[in-house]
């Protein structure tokens, strides 16, 4: 089973609490992203970066 969530001690770090891939967890951040600004007009950036091939 796939898994990602939220950090319980930082709510802005994203865990692997399972299987999640790297796709997965990016997926993740871009839903976190869109919804951000859908609700409340912030555009947010993630402070790490990506490499590779997605």
């Amino acid at each position: 089973m796939r898994s990602e969530g939220f950090s319980t001690q930082q709510a802005n770090f994203i865990v692997n609490t399972g299987q999640a891939t790297a796709h997965d967890v990016l997926t993740l951040m871009r839903r976190i992203q869109q919804k951000v600004m859908e609700t409340y007009g912030i555009g947010l950036v993630p402070e790490n970066m990506v490499v590779g091939e997605w």
